[in-house]
């Protein structure tokens, strides 16, 4: 993060993700995701495939956004917060995010094949699993068999075994000024 400085006189919106791909310097989660999807082929392979992905990110990024409050916000409330946001907030993304799998009858969020988004959600679900095990409470997958299903898939996708084996994927959760990493 000391290239900070660097990058910001090549973009002013740099921040935590970013990617550098030669000239180009992409900053913010949504946009970075949608970047490397396009680059890669994973945000679907037509225009309803597409929209749907584009709407994935968005709600993931509103769940995200809820829990960035929460481990980064006061730390008098965080336990409080914490397991108001299990109680009531997962429930119902997790309602929506089940339904939306339901109603588009894919196996992933825009698709049959993992999309840009599905990345998304999926370190969401798993956070989310840790999380809920921090504070000794029940994993929330528990109770949502098709986004635990959802989630044994992407996990299990051998070309993903790389990522999951590798250190990459043990790196802390969140900063380590954060209630919750």
């Amino acid at each position: 993060w000391e290239d900070k400085p660097k990058l910001f006189e090549k973009n002013a919106f740099i921040n935590i993700p970013y990617v550098v791909d030669g000239e180009t310097i992409v900053s913010q989660s949504n946009a970075v995701l949608s970047y490397l999807g396009r680059k890669y082929k994973l945000m679907g392979a037509t225009e309803a495939e597409l929209t749907k992905a584009e709407q994935a990110l968005c709600e993931i990024i509103d769940l995200r956004n809820k829990v960035v409050g929460i481990c980064y916000g006061p730390k008098e409330s965080y336990e409080a917060s914490a397991k108001g946001h299990f109680e009531t907030t997962i429930p119902q993304y997790y309602e929506k995010f089940d339904k939306w799998l339901a109603q588009n009858g894919t196996t992933y969020l825009a698709a049959n094949t993992i999309t840009a988004p599905d990345f998304h959600l999926w370190e969401m679900l798993d956070q989310h699993e840790a999380w809920s095990t921090s504070l000794g409470l029940p994993k929330p997958l528990d109770s949502s068999p098709r986004l635990k299903e959802y989630h044994r898939a992407i996990r299990e996708d051998p070309r993903l075994k790389g990522y999951f084996e590798g250190p990459y994927y043990k790196l802390t959760i969140n900063a380590m000024r954060a209630h919750f990493y």
